[in-house]
């Protein structure tokens, strides 16, 4: 196994980390913590590249490292706290969601196309979770806003995706450097 995937699956091993300080009421801890290893989601996409160790492996871990760090993170603080709901919680992986309903039929039409890339408003989408789940897991004011930029960010991050992958012709282009589904 590469370096590259070790790094991604060591930010999966923090998930629990998260999760113990959230019960514990540690929540400055456990917000630093959770930017600190979603920060570090950008150093093993850079390592693969740089190392030419881009692996179908490593394809499927970066996004699940991403959605179960994520997932700990709200739920943790769903079960401890009332800072969140389970409707705001649905409103947030909207785009999620959309884009994993739509794969199945990506992947029926794909007929050798390129391979889902990430896009740079999916990456934006998921700054802007990061920033929303660091003010939730602190309980800091105006959550409810980010988590509503979130769901519409995500609703029109999900429509460029059905666009650039269903719709548009000629062949696109994902983020400079970025390539990957690392937001999916």
């Amino acid at each position: 196994m590469n370096l590259p995937n070790k790094i991604t699956i060591g930010r999966m091993l923090f998930a629990p980390f998260i999760a113990l300080s959230i019960f514990l009421e540690s929540s400055l801890f456990a917000g630093i913590l959770f930017v600190i290893v979603m920060l570090t989601d950008g150093i093993d996409g850079y390592l693969a590249r740089k190392r030419n160790e881009v692996t179908k492996l490593g394809k499927i871990l970066d996004p699940l490292a991403d959605k179960v760090i994520i997932i700990t993170a709200l739920f943790s603080v769903f079960l401890k706290f009332d800072y969140i709901t389970l409707p705001e919680i649905f409103l947030f992986f909207t785009r999620d969601i959309l884009v994993l309903i739509g794969l199945p039929f990506y992947f029926i039409k794909k007929e050798g196309k390129k391979e889902m890339s990430a896009l740079f408003l999916g990456k934006v989408v998921t700054v802007v979770q990061i920033i929303t789940i660091f003010f939730i897991i602190l309980d800091l004011p105006r959550q409810d806003i980010l988590i509503i930029i979130t769901f519409f960010l995500g609703i029109i991050a999900a429509g460029e995706y059905a666009y650039v992958y269903f719709f548009k012709k000629e062949p696109h282009s994902s983020v400079e450097g970025m390539e990957g589904p690392e937001t999916l």
